[in-house]
């Protein structure tokens, strides 16, 4: 069965953006070992979107109102992925704009913890 046609919103601003990752949005953050850190570990933050592929021109908005993230493309599994891991995009760019922007729900939550992380 063929799906229906989305279509792309025009009017994506912040408030637009806080809701989508209140409803698609995930905060990451991972521990790996490093022997460049003292305890032997480092921390790594994430924030991700993650749709079908057919997104593509959205996540293209999206990361140019943004101005960081990179787009991940996985053909096999028609998914494709806005990943912002740059330390300084999350800290600077991200964190003050979710706290102007509600983030919304459980994820108000995880965003607190996120940010308690980058601190």
């Amino acid at each position: 069965m063929e799906r229906s046609k989305v279509n792309i919103p025009t009017n994506i601003n912040y408030n637009w953006i806080a809701g989508f990752i209140s409803g698609d949005g995930c905060f990451s953050v991972g521990i790996y070992k490093s022997s460049t850190n003292k305890v032997g570990y480092g921390v790594a933050l994430q924030i991700i979107f993650t749709q079908h592929s057919r997104d593509e021109i959205l996540f293209n908005k999206i990361k140019n109102l943004l101005r960081c993230g990179y787009i991940y493309k996985y053909p096999n599994r028609n998914i494709i992925k806005l990943n912002i891991s740059n330390f300084k995009d999350i800290y600077y760019k991200m964190i003050p704009l979710f706290n102007e922007y509600n983030v919304k729900g459980v994820k108000y939550s995880n965003f607190q913890d996120f940010c308690k992380v980058a601190e």
